[in-house]
């Protein structure tokens, strides 16, 4: 266990006749380091504030390491928070899950806990992660990697199989071998990979660009449509219908059961190799 230094943070706000509040709010930081004992086929990650980095190892078993950064209106306050969590970090099993996050309400306003998890699991294992606040980072399982995440970016490389919903935030994914399902409320979507056979992608974007990347051997069934934006294609196409500047359908390559689909509200979906 380590013990940071405390810093303080001074906020004055204006009350309605002219009055000021004053508000000073100490911060605390710690870390820790947790192996984890029994074999475990799930992982489960919530977290209201701090980003989360997974990563997996062949033939490893679960390990979590923690960054804590806590907040109170005095100083030993603050760091009664941040040694708690480093003494006792959220890390639990339940059965044949391992839940990560999930900490404690505080009844006080103006204090709080934010921890940035870096986990590193078996490729096997199949992920759940909720997060309030935070960027998401996951390489190399090769199971069902489901996320929702309401502010932050989301980066997977190498899954096995992803489920998205994004309400705030730039969506990236680097390799993925199944099927993909991706909604995204506000932030650009990037898709770096080759659909498989019989594979299903879907992307639904409320706002931002979705680009696509695969390369010029695939083949696969392809129905796009944006409301408001442009769709385009570097790849030839033989096409389904008419060719309109904001929808396309048709298919890539040789015949085939994979399937892709796009669809925005606002903004322009690109193919490319």
């Amino acid at each position: 266990m380590a013990i940071g230094v405390v810093s303080l943070g001074l906020s004055v706000s204006g009350c309605a006749h002219g009055a000021f509040l004053l508000a000073v709010r100490a911060h605390s930081n710690s870390t820790f380091s947790q192996p984890v004992e029994g074999a475990f086929s799930k992982l489960e990650v919530g977290t209201a504030s701090g980003d989360v980095t997974i990563r997996v190892e062949p033939g490893a078993t679960f390990s979590v390491k923690g960054r804590i950064e806590a907040w109170a209106p005095t100083a030993e306050r603050a760091k009664e928070l941040a040694e708690r969590y480093a003494v006792q970090p959220p890390v639990e099993g339940h059965g044949d899950t391992l839940r990560v996050g999930h900490l404690r309400e505080h009844t006080d306003w103006n204090e709080g806990v934010s921890i940035d998890y870096d986990i590193v699991a078996p490729p096997e294992a199949a992920m759940n992660i909720v997060s309030a606040s935070g960027d998401i980072e996951v390489a190399g399982p090769t199971g069902e990697v489901s996320i929702e995440s309401a502010s932050g970016r989301v980066g997977l490389r190498d899954v096995g199989a992803a489920r998205i919903r994004a309400a705030s935030g730039n969506v990236t994914v680097d390799g993925v071998r199944g099927d993909l399902r991706i909604e995204s409320s506000s932030g650009d979507v990037s898709v770096t990979a080759e659909p498989r056979a019989q594979a299903k992608w879907r992307v639904d974007a409320s706002s931002g660009d979705v680009t696509l990347r695969v390369p010029p051997t695939s083949s696969f069934r392809f129905d796009a449509a944006t409301a408001s934006g442009d769709v385009k294609s570097d790849l030839p196409i033989r096409v389904r219908g008419r060719v309109e500047h904001d929808e396309l359908h048709g298919e890539v390559g040789q015949p085939s059961e994979a399937v892709v689909q796009v669809n925005t509200s606002s903004g322009d979906i690109s193919l490319r190799e």
